[in-house]
């Protein structure tokens, strides 16, 4: 089966600081394991969950590696999961941000996914009170890939740094967008596959029910170090949201 490999990066950009920094990022489900979706685990692509009207007539696997800015300002990246043999998300794929297309997005999704919890909140619970540019977001699509859990995974080593940019000295020589994601191109599948298969990979845990390293105890997320003081601080948020 065909497959397309995407970088995403997570847990950046003016939109998580509206509202006083109460926005709750739609990534986190990316860490989470929901319940009342038939045994799926849901993924965010960042940055509006929605995905290429060309890609509309894609039938193979998405293969989705997660990361975040490393702060290093070199176009360094800390890898923090990975997703394979995921499927797009009915209605993820209708193109265009009118609030007729946003609706029927957001229909699409409840219609396959119509009782998705996190804790004690709906995942339509969840994102309701978030805004954009300070005007109150329209109902829209809630995630963009699922895949089955035991196909999500973290690096054994957190602390997987990689650079991704058009240099000959990258690990992915592409530039990754301004919109926080990145479809690799034909020429760079060989590099993409070769780092998923240097990284010792563990897998959801699938009798916790937890991501290794991802607990729900948010009390956890507090005071860690200054690397994952943006990641803490915005899961910290998502877990108080849907009291894990």
């Amino acid at each position: 089966m065909k497959e397309l490999n995407i970088v995403t990066n997570v847990f950046s950009g003016s939109y998580l600081e509206e509202r006083e920094s109460e926005n709750i990022g739609h990534e986190n489900i990316n860490f989470f394991m929901p319940e009342n979706t038939k045994g799926k685990y849901l993924l965010w692509l960042n940055h509006n969950g929605t995905f290429p009207e060309n890609y509309r007539a894609f039938s193979g696997y998405i293969n989705l590696l997660i990361v975040s800015n490393a702060g290093t300002g070199n176009y360094e990246y800390r890898i923090l999961a990975y997703a394979k043999e995921c499927e797009i998300v009915p209605g993820a794929t209708i193109p265009g941000q009118s609030l007729d297309a946003q609706l029927t997005r957001y229909r699409r999704f409840l219609a396959r996914f119509p009782n998705a919890t996190y804790g004690s909140k709906t995942i339509q619970d969840i994102f309701k009170d978030n805004t954009y540019q300070n005007i109150a977001e329209e109902k829209n699509t809630l995630a963009t890939f699922y895949t089955k859990p035991e196909n999500v995974y973290v690096p054994k080593h957190q602390n997987i740094i990689i650079k991704i940019r058009e240099e000959d000295d990258a690990d992915l020589k592409q530039n990754l967008g301004q919109v926080m994601r990145m479809y690799v191109e034909d020429r760079n599948d060989e590099d993409f596959e070769n780092l998923i298969n240097k990284i010792e990979w563990l897998p959801f845990d699938l009798e916790k029910k937890i991501l290794p390293g991802y607990p729900k105890d948010k009390n956890y997320y507090i005071g860690d170090s200054d690397s994952k003081a943006a990641q803490n601080k915005e899961i910290y948020k998502f877990l108080e949201k849907v009291n894990l």
